[in-house]
């Protein structure tokens, strides 16, 4: 089992590294054919709401590395603590900015305010110069915001 999730870890990083540059949506699709399947596969439903126009100009192979860990642990946390079925991640320019979101239909018991998982997606999205937030998704569970301003 710590093999087969360090071979899929690994599978993750080379994605995200051989993805596509400053292409986000194609970065982003690479993420949905990873981990789609394994949310079916734990019972979950991946409501995906991403608009496909949507760039975020200047993002490099690290930065999208970054987006990727951030995305992965927030969607391994819904899967193991939220008690939910559904994931939704939104993509969506908001007339500001560029606005990136995981959120699930959960019982929101992933809100705490400290845990190492958070504090990592944190500075995660500051080396990306996002900013990062939690709170309850429209879902009814626990939603990770990231925003990029003015890009």
């Amino acid at each position: 089992q710590v093999v087969h999730g360090a071979v899929d870890e690994l599978r993750l990083i080379v994605n995200a590294l051989d993805a596509v540059g400053d292409d986000l949506i194609a970065a982003l699709a690479g993420f949905r054919q990873t981990v789609e399947p394994k949310m079916n596969a734990a019972g979950f439903t991946l409501d995906w709401r991403v608009d496909r126009t949507v760039q975020v100009p200047g993002m490099e192979t690290g930065d999208t590395l970054q987006l990727y860990r951030i995305l992965q642990e927030a969607c391994s946390n819904a899967m193991r603590h939220s008690g939910g079925d559904i994931i939704r991640i939104s993509l969506a320019w908001d007339g500001a900015g560029v606005g990136l979101s995981v959120g699930d239909n959960g019982c929101g018991r992933a809100m705490g305010e400290s845990g190492y998982g958070r504090k990592t997606m944190a500075d995660r999205a500051a080396r990306i110069g996002a900013e990062f937030e939690i709170g309850v998704s429209e879902l009814g569970g626990v939603e990770v915001r990231l925003w990029f301003e003015g890009r």
